[in-house]
């Protein structure tokens, strides 16, 4: 139980620490927002050279939009507006906007300009020893990048890392209590078995089903909304679930509920679904014994883990949704996307793989305390909740994530 609580503290503090050292390194970077269309040369051949750009100045931070989805056409509007683009200049790509200026169109004296402002930038700042001044050289990082919730006032939201946002979401939706009592009754069965191998293969073989599953149904979420980011009114839909979601963990956190499974009702109802876990589980532990051949035991418990965990997808929507509809505003390839779904998916099971590492040599299950999953749900559902009105708020505020 010691070692769960030092790593799990040793983990939030890596997870919490990049955070702020983002925020103090975020304000000396050099904002760049690009609106192109995917049919343009020119915008092709600005998109590469500030490619080469970020690779040699790591100040730099540039964000592209195809101009072919809806959203990122009321977000030019905005830009419109803020730099007082003229009527006349619409419709024009690409439009480079940097600083307090902006660039139509892509030739070689717009690159020599482009190349000597960003150096000038990293000269600037390199030689500023007050961060500050810094700052009030550089306006391409603006207030609208900056949100305010009440209590903890100004948050700098761009920028982030989807490595960063995939690891944190992965971590704080892993905390699903049904979940490891099914991997917990699975385990208890195991060990009196005495067999380390059969524990590692079965109990294994569970968290990776477990995996795969949540993998594939994160991904059907980031196809759905690449599909649709064209609708403004999808990014309101994903808003209200995600804050259904985090009152739900709020409301479960009050009144002290921590696995519908793992205690009878005093009343004995329960819904449907809880009932079928039961039975799950119920299978789980007998096919875990020693008289059940590995070949036997192997496809039954992927079965079940993959019932165990389809179902927990409907009872746990809200970080899935609310991660996949943040993943979409970054300009990625299908490659990308689905590395960083599988850097969710890593996280999402670590807490599985200590509990199955220490069964493993230890031959005794440890869980995470009830009072450790409650206080998971009140920062799980702190989390989704202030995500859900932000996004509520101003559902364009996400694109500034990325």
């Amino acid at each position: 139980m010691k070692f769960l609580k030092t790593f799990l503290f040793i983990f939030l503090l890596s997870i919490i620490f990049p955070i702020f050292s983002h925020a103090q390194t975020n304000t000396e970077k050099l904002i760049v927002d690009i609106f192109y269309s995917p049919t343009c040369s020119h915008c092709t051949a600005e998109r590469k050279f500030f490619d080469e750009m970020q690779l040699k100045f790591e100040e730099l931070i540039v964000n592209e939009y195809d101009i072919t989805k809806q959203e990122n056409i009321e977000k030019l509007k905005e830009y419109y507006k803020n730099y007082n683009v003229s009527e006349s200049e619409y419709a024009l790509f690409p439009i480079t906007f940097i600083n307090n200026e902006y660039f139509l169109g892509f030739d070689s004296s717009i690159k020599v300009n482009l190349e000597s402002k960003i150096e000038n930038y990293v000269s600037i700042c390199k030689k500023q020893t007050v961060k500050d001044n810094c700052d009030e050289n550089i306006q391409g990082i603006s207030k609208k990048e900056q949100i305010k919730i009440p209590f903890l006032g100004a948050i700098n939201i761009s920028g982030i890392h989807p490595f960063l946002l995939s690891s944190i979401f992965g971590f704080l939706d892993g905390f699903n209590a049904c979940a490891l009592m099914a991997l917990a009754f699975l385990l208890a069965v195991l060990i009196g078995t005495r067999d380390r191998k059969r524990i590692l293969i079965i109990g294994g073989t569970f968290i990776i089903v477990s995996g795969l599953v949540y993998f594939m149904f994160i991904a059907a979420w980031l196809n759905l909304f690449m599909f649709l980011s064209y609708i403004k009114f999808a990014s309101v839909v994903v808003a209200l679930i995600v804050i259904f979601f985090g009152f739900t963990l709020l409301r479960e956190y009050i009144v002290k509920i921590v696995c519908k499974i793992c205690d009878t009702p005093e009343n004995k109802k329960e819904s449907l679904i809880t009932k079928f876990q039961r039975k799950i589980f119920s299978k789980m532990s007998a096919v875990g014994k020693s008289s059940v051949p590995l070949f036997v035991a192997i496809p039954i418990v992927a079965m079940l883990a993959a019932g165990v965990n389809t179902i927990e997808l409907f009872c746990s929507l809200g970080f899935p949704m609310a991660y996949t509809k943040i993943l979409t505003t970054y300009n990625l390839s299908p490659l990308m996307y689905y590395s960083y779904i599988l850097v969710y998916i890593f996280f999402y099971v670590l807490d599985q793989l200590v509990i199955l590492l220490i069964a493993l040599f230890s031959l005794k299950i440890t869980m995470i305390s009830e009072k450790g999953l409650r206080i998971m749900k009140l920062i799980s559902g702190i989390f989704l909740l202030i995500l859900g009105i932000i996004i509520l708020i101003n559902p364009e505020i996400i694109s500034s994530m990325s």
